[in-house]
């Protein structure tokens, strides 16, 4: 009787189990391959179709695609809405809508709009609301364009530079528009990887590129931060204008205080203690979102007593003098925030637009604590 040797047994699990693994390992390792090839052939087709987007894309897929990326809608804001920043107002009209309300007198001037505008200031005072209303204060045929800066920075490689040129595809059909930008230092920032570089490049490239062929097409930027922009992305011919909104003054706080009391005004629930003049006092480095939100609370604090007494009575003045003491003011942490940037960036155009606020704000009680 021959009796089986180790060897033997190794050869005989060879054949039952190892060969068949072996198999199925190759099987498996062609299938992984097969996958991979036909994934970088999708990636290679999206690419190709990508290119190809803009220039021979139906306009029903163009709208497709817009209508992910984009919020499109009719401003109802004017200037009269804002209150202060005169001299902001006054400055877009000369430099915005009297080219397009008055082009005759601008033609003997040889007096043109300009491509862009940049505006930048302390969060809270303005900008997005002077966008919106800029398109509604240049005219009814004006089309008011924002997209999100969320959905043009994608995680995918290429998309961003084909979103961002498909907008501007978009607008380019529009016989006058105005694209806002908003938190724009996200898309033109001074460094960064690789893929931030290109999607900075395609919106310049776009940019420069309706620079002389679309004088009804305005490129609004907003941002906290100018000195974080690639500074060949604020030079003249790209945003020919570069715009403080400055935190409001006593007069603009006067006003700011009148629009956001309004109502209760007309409704006559305004008492007759509260004095106006002295709210726009105690709320000196106050941005008109920060007063907003001090009448917010005036009011529920007043609503709440109501409630409670069961007697509609009006807002007094003690109601948003304790609203005012529970709020600090937000402008204080971006001036100094904004004069370390500057410093750090050597951006040392800023400084002087920025100065008087700065030396306004020193004398605040708060400014040491923030520091």
């Amino acid at each position: 009787m021959k009796v089986k040797s180790d060897r033997d047994d190794v050869i005989d699990w060879l054949w039952r189990y190892g060969v068949p693994l072996m198999a199925g390992a190759i099987i498996l390792t062609n299938a992984l391959i097969a996958m991979r090839k036909h994934k970088q052939g999708l990636r290679v087709e999206d690419y190709e179709g990508a290119k190809k987007f803009s220039t021979s894309s139906s306009d029903s897929d163009m709208d497709f695609r817009i209508e992910n990326v984009i919020l499109r809608e009719r401003p109802s804001v004017t200037f009269n809405d804002i209150g202060g920043l005169d001299e902001v107002k006054e400055l877009l009209r000369m430099e915005v809508i009297y080219p397009r309300t008055k082009k005759n007198l601008y033609a003997l001037y040889g007096k043109r709009p300009g491509c862009g505008i940049l505006l930048y200031g302390p969060p809270g005072c303005g900008k997005t609301l002077i966008a919106k209303a800029l398109a509604n204060e240049c005219g009814p045929g004006v089309e008011f364009v924002a997209p999100r800066i969320s959905d043009v920075m994608s995680r995918y490689v290429g998309d961003s530079e084909k979103i961002v040129a498909a907008i501007f595809d978009y607008a380019k059909k529009l016989k006058e528009c105005v694209i806002f930008f908003d938190e724009i230092d996200s898309l033109l920032p001074r460094s960064g990887p690789s893929y931030v570089r290109r999607v900075k490049n395609a919106f310049l490239e776009c940019v420069d590129g309706i620079t002389s062929k679309k004088e009804g097409l305005l490129i609004v930027g907003a941002t906290n931060a100018p000195w974080l922009i690639d500074p060949a992305a604020r030079r003249p011919g790209r945003f020919d204008k570069v715009i403080y909104v400055p935190p409001p003054d006593f007069e603009a706080r006067r006003s700011i205080f009148q629009i956001h009391l309004r109502e209760v005004i007309a409704n006559k629930m305004l008492g007759e203690d509260v004095d106006i003049d002295e709210l726009a006092l105690l709320t000196e480095g106050y941005t008109g979102a920060d007063i907003r939100a001090v009448c917010e609370e005036a009011k529920e604090t007043a609503l709440k007593r109501a409630l409670s007494e069961g007697v509609a009575k009006p807002i007094t003045m003690q109601d948003f003098v304790s609203a005012i003491e529970r709020r600090t003011p937000s402008v204080l942490p971006w001036i100094i925030e904004a004069v370390r940037s500057i410093k750090r960036y050597k951006a040392y155009e800023f400084y002087e637009t920025i100065r008087k606020d700065l030396e306004r704000m020193s004398k605040l009680k708060n400014f040491t604590d923030v520091l």
